[in-house]
């Protein structure tokens, strides 16, 4: 990138951004003027780097079937995992969702895939396992998948993620109130928790775990024989941890940050992904923000090269 080009790490409709001086046109000086990122990169093998995957390394679609992993997200993943002591996607998708869009099956990686929020991860070692789930759910999501189609017809998008059920609206934002008020009644009758998101809303068990619960079990090394299995060096400690997202189910991941960092010592690096739709509590709460899928790519870029 040249002294004429636009950074990724800025934003102009955000203004100035934490952890970013605009004066500075080149996507690595955040680097090297930052020791927010220096840390990270001093020891990547005692660091964690984390990343969502719809609006983070995907861009947001109108249709959640179509999208698919921005250009260089998975050969630049995949390069990370070598040098780095987790890396990880955590994603509300479900896994076998993100494995059919990553293609990480064939690999030999200890890149770890955490999906529907924490309940269900896939790794190289252990194929897909089941972490948490809730044996009601199986019994009344067939029943209730098929009566949202019915009532929401074809402007809604329902999508069906095995350990959850989520209303998409972006191609009839007229229909938000009714997807809301049906998911809402839904929660109601069966006793499942309600989680809003970028024009969506999600249905999902009441006990199942959220993306902090994802990230705080990542970071407690819970994988550390998964990883070690996989034939890549075992992983150590982690002393910084990076997380990327873009929605409020990534809010629970930087507090999750927090919450180690008060306890341990850790060093987190909370990355908002900025744009029209990011929410307000989310940008609060991170310590820098990039611009949409293109800056988290110059970003992976950066620790890549450090």
């Amino acid at each position: 990138m040249d002294g004429n080009e636009t950074s990724s790490f800025e934003d102009p409709a955000l203004g100035q951004l934490k952890g970013f001086d605009p004066a500075q046109p080149s996507c690595k000086q955040p680097l090297a003027i930052s020791p927010l990122l220096e840390i990270v990169c001093e020891r990547p093998r005692r660091s964690a780097i984390m990343v969502d995957f719809d609006g983070t390394i995907s861009w947001i679609v109108d249709d959640p079937a179509s999208a698919r992993p921005v250009a260089g997200a998975r050969e630049s993943l995949l390069r990370l995992a070598e040098k780095f002591g987790m890396v990880a996607v955590v994603s509300g998708r479900s896994v076998s969702f993100l494995l059919d869009q990553l293609g990480f099956v064939d690999e030999i990686t200890n890149l770890v895939i955490v999906g529907s929020h924490g309940a269900e991860r896939w790794t190289r070692a252990r194929g897909v396992e089941v972490i948490a789930s809730d044996g009601e759910w199986a019994g009344v999501i067939a029943g209730i998948d098929a009566r949202a189609r019915e009532e929401l017809g074809d402007a809604v998008v329902v999508e069906n993620k095995v350990l959850g059920l989520t209303f998409h609206w972006r191609q009839g934002p007229a229909m938000e109130r009714v997807a809301v008020d049906l998911a809402e009644r839904l929660a109601s009758e069966h006793g499942l928790m309600l989680q809003r998101g970028h024009m969506c809303v999600e249905l999902r068990p009441g006990s199942s775990p959220d993306k902090g619960d994802a990230v705080s079990g990542l970071i407690r090394l819970r994988l550390r024989a998964d990883l070690s299995e996989s034939g890549a060096e075992p992983s150590r400690e982690i002393e910084s941890a990076v997380f990327v997202g873009d929605d409020i189910g990534d809010l629970a991941a930087f507090q999750a940050l927090d919450r180690i960092a008060a306890r341990t010592g850790l060093h987190p690096v909370k990355v908002a992904v900025g744009g029209p739709e990011v929410p307000p509590a989310l940008l609060a709460a991170a310590d820098m923000v990039v611009d949409a899928p293109t800056g988290v790519m110059e970003l992976l870029g950066l620790f890549l090269d450090c």
